[in-house]
């Protein structure tokens, strides 16, 4: 029998999915519009709510904004990690997906627009700063638990993949200069070929520690 859900309850998520909608309506605007456009009333029309409802979740557009980093930066390493989980790894195939699902798609667009913005913004990069250091930290963990280099050294794990997270960042960028994707698209192969012999991916037992 399925349990219900008092009023305290319902009103918690009620109130998840207008925050959730919310950032999203974010995520979208930043990615069509650019974080200089992106502003309260954007937002509004991006997601049809109400003004007043919009400012119980956020007071300021630096709220809205260091919720919406946050929000992408879990996301992200959410999809970073996933390869752990898979009974099966090749590490070709998980390059293209660090490519593919995690750095060329909305979300990182988005969260792209914020750190550029940070740059020159000291009132949000020290919203966002911590959060950003923590989200580093992190990425090289999974990486350590995912990868192993041919030396056997973590170090060079961290730098490669560092190093591979500056590329793609810009691939990004070139994209839309490039004129094509398939130009892009034979980069991140360059890349991978480069990258392979230096790497190897864990056996699954450990990448699950």
């Amino acid at each position: 029998m399925q349990e219900l859900r008092g009023p305290s309850e319902l009103q918690k998520a009620k109130s998840l999915r207008t925050h959730t909608a919310i950032v999203r309506g974010v995520v979208a605007s930043l990615d069509s519009h650019g974080y200089a456009a992106t502003s309260i009333t954007r937002v509004l029309e991006q997601t049809g709510l109400s003004r007043g409802a919009l400012q119980h979740h956020f007071r300021t557009k630096e709220d809205l904004i260091a919720a919406t980093a946050e929000y992408l930066m879990e996301r992200s390493l959410r999809a970073i990690r996933a390869p752990a989980a898979r009974p099966s790894r090749e590490l070709d195939r998980e390059l293209h997906d660090l490519w593919r699902s995690v750095i060329h798609t909305r979300d990182y667009r988005a969260l792209l627009e914020i750190l550029n913005a940070m740059r020159t913004d000291p009132k949000l990069r020290r919203r966002i700063l911590a959060i950003l250091k923590t989200w580093n930290a992190s990425i090289d963990e999974a990486m350590l638990q995912l990868y192993t280099s041919t030396s056997s050294s973590d170090d060079e794990v961290v730098e490669l993949m560092a190093m591979s997270r500056c590329l793609l960042r810009g691939l990004v960028i070139q994209e839309t200069f490039a004129g094509s994707r398939s130009s892009i698209e034979r980069l991140v192969a360059r890349w991978i070929e480069l990258l392979s012999p230096r790497l190897q991916v864990r056996p699954v037992e450990d990448a699950l520690r």
